[in-house]
């Protein structure tokens, strides 16, 4: 992008931290961003689908159900605006590699 912006996810709690930004381009412009937000035991995985301005595009989607604790991870973005999140999730006394697909908005 040719600018940058502050990000403030869109109806998420100011209170809860949010870490482990990532970033994909989108094929023809815009960007799908990953980033973990909760308080601690309660993380989950949030995306936003941003225009070449970095403006949101639509509300902030939750990728990783909310009864797990969920981190870090990656966007990735295929030449057909179909996108994958791929991101760590707690199951037990282990951590487990999961993914979460969508389709990003024209």
């Amino acid at each position: 992008p040719a600018t940058s912006r502050t990000f403030v996810p869109e109806g998420l709690s100011e209170s809860a931290s949010t870490l482990s930004p990532a970033a994909t381009a989108l094929p023809g412009g815009g960007w799908l961003l990953q980033w973990t937000q909760g308080e601690k035991g309660k993380h989950r995985i949030w995306l936003q689908t941003l225009d070449r301005d970095l403006a949101p595009v639509g509300p902030p989607l939750a990728a990783a159900p909310a009864d797990v604790e969920s981190g870090q991870g990656a966007p990735w973005a295929g030449a057909d605006r179909r996108a994958a999140a791929f991101y760590i999730v707690r199951a037990g006394q282990r951590w487990e590699l999961w993914g979460t697909a969508l389709e990003c908005p024209r």
